[in-house]
């Protein structure tokens, strides 16, 4: 992966060079920040700050030994922790990325019916909820740019049954659909109405992320790697 660093300060910058480098990232080129940079970074700086002395204020120096008394304080530190953060629950993401997943339903799926001709369903019930990894991308975005949108927000814009979502892949791959019995008959849903609330609207779908994948495939660009599957990339890079 190229990276391109910008860091004031040159022994810090040059530090994250070196440690970038040993974990195999391409260091495309190591500049100061832009003026327009350095704003921004102001602005988080004074976000953080103030994020945090909200923290702290909800946080009182003598704990009532009650639970009442807990329990009231506990409340004030958890609404002082929404009002500070903004933190965001995805749904499973789906779709072609530089580091892509292919051990996820859509993305699975797909390169079955790509590679197989043939797409496996273990029960088909079983619901998901998905977004889009451009959509979610520029959910941070748009955060970065909302500062007073603060708080949890659900981030997920398609619950879709498992059976569905292999029906949309061989809307667009020729595959034979093989459903056959499961244990498991866990379904996720997600609501993302105050996320909606925000102004935020979604762009993609679990379709574009299906279409999106099997022309990465066509052209050679995607294909089926270990390190596409988390447990095995694990398995093989990181516990040794």
């Amino acid at each position: 992966m190229r990276v391109v660093l910008a860091e004031d300060l040159f022994l810090l910058r040059d530090g994250l060079v070196r440690l970038l480098e040993a974990y195999d990232f391409e260091i495309a080129a190591a500049v100061e920040p832009t003026p327009q940079q350095r704003a921004l970074l102001v602005e988080l700086t004074t976000a953080s700050d103030k994020a945090a002395e909200t923290l702290r204020a909800a946080c009182p120096r003598n704990v009532p030994v009650t639970p009442i008394g807990r329990l009231d304080v506990m409340e004030r530190q958890l609404a002082a922790l929404e009002q500070a953060v903004q933190i965001v629950r995805p749904a499973t993401v789906c779709g072609y990325s530089p580091r892509q997943r292919l051990d996820v339903s859509v993305n699975m799926l797909t390169m079955q019916a790509l590679m197989n001709g043939r797409i496996t369903v273990f029960g088909g019930d079983q619901t998901r909820p998905n977004i889009h990894i451009d959509d979610i991308t520029d959910l941070y975005l748009f955060l970065l740019d909302h500062p007073e949108h603060t708080g949890i927000y659900n981030a997920g814009f398609e619950n879709i049954s498992i059976l569905d979502i292999a029906n949309l892949v061989a809307k667009h791959v020729k595959a034979d659909i093989v459903v056959t019995p499961s244990d498991d008959p866990r379904s996720y849903r997600v609501n993302s109405d105050r996320l909606l609330a925000t102004g935020f609207r979604p762009k993609k779908t679990v379709e574009d992320a299906i279409k999106e994948i099997i022309g990465m495939y066509s052209q050679g660009q995607l294909k089926n790697e270990d390190r596409w599957y988390n447990l095995k990339w694990m398995e093989k890079d990181v516990v040794k």
